[in-house]
């Protein structure tokens, strides 16, 4: 049995560009789920080392098949070093982390369905359509996976849940604006979302990215 894939959780960040609730298509009709996570310095080496030895597993594999390369085919970083306007180095990175939403069972041939877990700063789980934007502050929860597929080595970073501390609605307002105090983080009202939408089909998700059992630090 193939050994379950450690879940790594973040220090807090800001979140860019999350999609946490409704996936994005442009790219792929099965919908992806993502969040561009920006962490200081400090707080990023941890999880870079993480993307390093796997980032070894991936070129590992690309030897094993081609022993004779001389030269790793890596595709585009799930990371890089955040510049400022002028393209001076802030000494912050910035992770893309995604989830696809669906997808067809490999074993049944079955659809599946999914999408990230919210949590909020008290671990209470978020149920509804919460307009989470940029600026939002949080932890994510994910698995790196190192890949070599298509000719091209890398290491993914895989969404599985994301802890928010301090809310930006849609509006650009903050969470202290509506009354929560900052000391306490942001506490889930139910008022904010929308009616929530169904996260599984009947399918089986035994193929998909992430596993139920699988635990947080939130």
């Amino acid at each position: 049995m193939a050994e379950k894939t450690e879940v790594y959780t973040t220090p807090a960040g800001k979140a860019m560009w999350p999609k946490l609730i409704t996936p994005d298509t442009k790219y792929n009709d099965d919908g992806t789920y993502s969040v561009k996570l920006v962490l200081a310095e400090k707080d990023s080496q941890e999880l870079l080392k993480l993307i390093e030895r796997a980032e070894k597993e991936a070129a590992d594999m690309f030897l094993k098949e081609k022993p004779k390369a001389k030269k790793i085919p890596w595709q585009d970083t799930s990371y890089k070093k955040v510049e400022d306007e002028d393209g001076s180095e802030t000494g912050e990175w910035q992770f893309n982390i995604k989830m696809i939403a669906s997808g067809v069972s490999k074993k049944t041939g079955k659809a599946w369905a999914m999408r990230p877990k919210i949590f909020d700063a008290s671990g209470k789980p978020i149920k509804g359509n919460l307009d989470i934007w940029s600026g939002t502050i949080m932890k994510v929860a994910l698995t790196v996976n190192p890949y070599y597929r298509a000719g091209k080595c890398g290491a993914s970073l895989r969404l599985e849940a994301v802890q928010i501390l301090e809310l930006v609605l849609g509006s650009g307002a903050k969470a202290d604006e509506f009354g929560f105090g900052e000391e306490e983080g942001y506490a889930f009202d139910e008022n904010d979302c929308a009616e929530e939408t169904p996260t599984n089909t009947n399918g089986d998700n035994s193929d998909a990215q992430t596993d139920d059992d699988k635990e947080t630090d939130f």
